[in-house]
């Protein structure tokens, strides 16, 4: 412990000999609580008077360190502003050494109403010091006492002694608690004004700059301490402590091009998600007062300005088609780097449009355009093509790192997608393509990377092959002989029979295309529907196959052949093509054929979207005698809902809902369940793809209606099939 002639010798140093120690320690408390106000409020530095005081205090209780601790608001955090460190020729000093909340505060024994806490041997494992705090600052004992407002500690002033344990008499705790109430009234008021003489610096900083919207950010920060009046009117629901990018970006992740990055003054034109509008942002640090510094940003909106219109669209924020091929084709010729063509489409946009509106459809580009800017690097370029597509002109070093590069782009859309609605998943289709050196014409490089797009069957991205090039060429020569083969009957209908499970019997038939090119060579559907469907063509070959068929059953009346219904797929376009109900009523009519005899089989995923003209439409031509069956069931993303809803007459059931023999006991349960869910809503089950008797054995036991496949026989002629049916 301290001897009494060490505490006398501090006491000399403080003017106080001839008085015992106790004595001496009362004078102090007088002498603080006589002059402290004149301390205070007689001088203009604030600072100098805590100084002054805590020096005063170390040296009159002769202890190695006197301290000022301040709690900062809404943290776990305090700093040490004021330190006073026996035998230190500066003195006391200002500090800004930060300390866990958990380390300020620790469970001591507090005495009452003076919040006194005191240890005296720091080493003692029970006096519930910080060990780790004691050993790197050297302390041996310690005595604090916490000032408060409201009866919440603030601060806290602290004395330490670093030369042993030590006990702190009650004449100690009294000087600690009379310095506590000084600093509880002088301090905390002293940073009251501290805080309005920082606002009303911000409030100047901001009036200088009245023709912008403006905000300041903490230092090294994203958070926002002051808001301007004309951008609190603009944004009303932005407050302080908000994170700018998360309010104005509506991002986790800051701006890639935000001004805080680009120096002071630097303007940046960024686009705000929040303020829907293009704007310059620039960005200038400001000191405010005690020392710190805070960043000023403003920022004026440029949506007007003639170059911008005309340049970037206004939902997304990237490029114009215009403006991005003008730059496009700069970048390309000037070379120096490797380019690739991205093409980014959202799938079912439309449908999107019809359950959620508009403003949902501009939210959702928003939030896609983010996800692509924060993928892009400097000087890469960005377009919204049209409507849900984007275009990204991107610098790239080789084919391996390329790929990465977008398939990470793609999961990212992706995950989004999953979770972006309850009701609705929003898938992305992306095309690439690679321009080759010297390549410079853009229009050549967007149609490659939709071919490349087009080539994905569901979701993901495909980056354009030499094989697509092939395709490419082939189907512009079919493009340039489609409509000519249609004229000369080089499209042919092929037939393959449907069977009854239960009798064995032909029961009906699916009606076929096959293009005869050339004598020797046929080309199979999925060699030309495919394009058919891209470029419109779909609708003449429809038109064309319906009218074949309704020719072929009234060949086989006239003939007094047998009958079956025939099926003909139909392509989504016809079926919302206002005269499609007509076309085929006057198809009937004209060829005088029962309309039981022709089915029209419709795709499970044009049913995704609003349905209402749809089911019209099959209404109108049932109650003409027309049935309907929705082919490749099981491929689709939901059919439960598909099949309740609908009017239709045959279910058919994808080869590949169950593409294996040896089914399980949960998936033999799953086939039943399907069919008897299907044949309750009054539909027969035909089953895709039966190969062999032991497939059909399955699904007689399960209760399906109907099958197809090579086990009766495949695509064959009209001619063919009229013999395999007469002999039955």
């Amino acid at each position: 412990m301290m001897e009494n002639n060490e505490r006398d010798d501090g006491n000399k140093a403080c003017g106080f000999a001839g008085q015992d120690y106790d004595t001496r320690l009362e004078t102090f408390i007088e002498t603080l609580a006589n002059d402290v106000f004149d301390l205070f409020t007689q001088t203009d530095d604030a600072d100098q008077t805590i100084r002054t005081v805590l020096e005063m205090m170390g040296k009159a209780m002769h202890v190695s360190r006197a301290a000022v601790f301040e709690l900062q608001e809404n943290t776990e955090h305090a700093i040490m502003t004021y330190e006073w460190l026996e035998g230190d020729g500066d003195g006391t000093r200002r500090s800004s050494r930060l300390f866990a909340k958990k380390d300020w505060v620790w469970d001591g024994n507090a005495t009452g109403e003076s919040q006194i806490v005191a240890v005296e041997d720091c080493g003692d494992e029970e006096s519930g010091f910080n060990k780790r705090l004691g050993e790197e600052y050297d302390i041996r004992a310690r005595m604090h006492c916490y000032y408060c407002k409201d009866g919440k500690p603030v601060g806290s002033i602290y004395v330490d002694s670093m030369k042993g344990p030590r006990k702190w008499t009650e004449k100690e705790r009294s000087v600690l608690q009379a310095v506590a109430r000084v600093f509880n009234v002088y301090l905390y008021n002293m940073r009251q004004m501290q805080r309005l003489e920082e606002e009303r610096l911000m409030q100047h900083a901001i009036a200088k700059n009245q023709d912008f919207h403006s905000y300041i950010l903490k230092e090294n920060s994203y958070e926002i301490l002051h808001i301007s009046p004309s951008l609190q009117e603009r944004l009303p629901a932005i407050k302080e402590g908000d994170i700018c990018y998360e309010i104005f970006k509506k991002s986790g992740t800051p701006c890639r091009d935000c001004p805080i990055n680009r120096g002071d003054g630097i303007k940046a034109e960024v686009f705000s998600v929040a303020l829907d509008t293009w704007v310059a942002s620039s960005a200038t640090s400001i000191n405010l007062t005690g020392g710190k510094k805070a960043t000023l940003v403003c920022f004026s909106d440029i949506s007007e300005i003639k170059s911008k219109k005309n340049d970037r669209d206004a939902i997304t924020g990237f490029f114009t088609e215009g403006a991005f091929k003008k730059q496009a084709e700069a970048l390309l010729a000037k070379g120096g780097h490797k380019y690739a063509l991205c093409f980014v489409s959202m799938a079912r946009f439309n449908v999107l449009s019809e359950k959620k509106g508009v403003e949902t459809c501009h939210q959702v580009l928003q939030e896609v355009a983010g996800m692509i800017s924060e993928k892009m690097r400097p000087g890469e370029l960005a377009c919204r093509y049209f409507s849900d597509a984007i275009l990204v002109l991107m610098e790239y070093e080789d084919a391996h790192k390329l790929e990465a590069r977008v398939q990470g782009l793609d999961d990212t859309l992706q995950e989004w997608g999953v979770g972006r609605f309850d009701d609705f998943r929003a898938t992305f289709k992306s095309g690439v393509y690679p321009a080759r050196q010297g390549e410079a014409d853009i229009n050549e490089l967007i149609k490659n990377a939709s071919i490349a797009k087009d080539d994905v069957e569901e979701t993901g991205c495909v980056i354009f092959t030499d094989e697509m090039h092939r395709r490419t060429k082939q189907e512009k020569e079919m493009e340039a002989l489609m409509a000519d083969a249609l004229e000369s009957g080089e499209f042919v209908v092929y037939m393959q029979p449907t069977v009854d499970l239960k009798t064995g019997r032909i029961a009906a038939a699916e009606s076929l295309i096959r293009w005869h090119r050339s004598p020797g060579k046929m080309s199979m559907p999925g060699d030309f529907i495919p394009l058919f469907e891209k470029n419109g063509f779909i609708r003449e070959m429809d038109d064309f196959m319906i009218e074949q068929v309704c020719k072929i059953v009234q060949k086989w009346r006239e003939e007094g052949k047998p009958i079956v219904p025939v099926s003909i797929n139909i392509a989504e376009k016809n079926m919302r093509d206002s005269n499609f109900v007509a076309k085929v009523k006057d198809l009937i009519q004209q060829y005088k054929i029962p309309p039981r005899t022709l089915e029209l089989e419709l795709r499970e995923g044009m049913f995704e979207g609003d349905v209402e003209e749809l089911i019209m439409a099959i209404n109108a031509l049932r109650r003409l005698g027309v049935t309907f069956a929705i082919d490749d069931y099981g491929t689709g993303a939901s059919p439960l809902n598909v099949i309740r809803q609908l009017p239709v007459d045959v279910l058919k059931m994808d080869k590949d809902f169950f593409d294996h023999v040896h089914l399980s006991e949960k998936e033999r349960a799953m086939l039943t369940h399907m069919i008897r869910l299907a044949k309750s809503l009054d539909m027969k089950v035909l089953y895709e793809g039966i190969e062999s008797q032991e497939q059909e054995e399955l699904l007689k036991d399960a209760g399906c209606d109907l099958g197809q496949g090579f086990l009766y026989g495949g695509p064959m002629s009209e001619d063919s099939f009229q013999k395999l049916l007469a002999a039955q």
